[in-house]
């Protein structure tokens, strides 16, 4: 599995994008991916 951590408070924004792309091409290679926005969890 891999897993993409999006860790900027802004989600949709280019930080996002970009880890959705990145994650997009590891489906495309067959991968099980996640991702989480850090945004989301009391830290």
């Amino acid at each position: 599995m891999i897993l993409g951590i999006v860790s900027s408070p802004r989600k949709g924004r280019l930080t996002d994008q970009l880890v959705s792309k990145a994650l997009e091409g590891t489906d495309a290679a067959g991968a099980e991916t996640l991702k989480v926005y850090l945004v989301d969890f009391n830290i």
